[in-house]
């Protein structure tokens, strides 16, 4: 084991890849400016986990922040809608 692994650990490429491997799914890396993500089939239906970074900028400062998402797309044949909406009294 190299010693940089030995401090910081295995890379997120890594870790993905081992858990796609794991869960019977597949790792893709899709270059550097579409990132990578577990790509999982459950019937027809296909699950990605993948992340995605936002940058703010406020007085001067510059900040990002990275998320970890779940998607499963699909086709609205249907018409199928719903609304999301914050916790409270009312």
């Amino acid at each position: 084991m190299s010693l940089l692994k030995k401090i910081f650990g295995s890379s997120r490429k890594e870790i993905w890849a081992q858990i796609a491997n794991d869960i019977g799914g597949e790792y893709k890396d899709v270059g550097f400016w579409k990132g990578d993500g577990i790509s999982y089939f459950y019937g027809e239906w296909e699950i990605i986990l993948d992340t995605y970074t936002t940058s703010d900028s406020d007085s001067n400062v510059n900040t990002s922040t990275t998320y970890t998402r779940m998607r499963a797309p699909f086709f609205n044949r249907d018409g199928f809608y719903f609304q999301v909406y914050r916790a409270g009294f009312f």
